[in-house]
């Protein structure tokens, strides 16, 4: 698992035409950010990208306020668990203000 993330595999001009407003994670209309990516339904992330070359996680946080984490599912993780990268999306009102990438390895410690 590579440290960093490609930027090519991000589509971040579609970002003004999104609305993550309400409820639930959101990560369907998410989908048009991360075209190369596959969704899934992972305890630990939301989203995967393979290439013969290397394997990215994201675990997708929409948030406009407080309350980001169960954190009981962030101890005892294995060393390419901790390779997960948290994609913090900040939004008003659906519309998406910032986005912030870091590794959970990071993140934790």
């Amino acid at each position: 698992m590579a440290e960093y993330i490609p930027l090519s595999l991000f589509d971040v001009d579609c970002v003004p035409n999104i609305n993550i407003d309400g409820r639930g994670g959101k990560e369907q209309q998410l989908i048009s950010i991360l075209p190369a990516w596959k969704r899934v339904n992972a305890p630990l992330y939301d989203f995967e990208y393979s290439s013969d070359q290397c394997k990215y996680f994201i675990e997708v946080k929409k948030q406009s306020n407080l309350q980001w984490f169960d954190s009981g599912k962030y101890h005892d993780l294995s060393h390419a668990e901790l390779q997960i990268v948290l994609m913090f999306i900040i939004h008003d009102k659906g519309s998406i203000t910032n986005i912030s990438l870091i590794n959970l390895d990071n993140f934790l410690h």
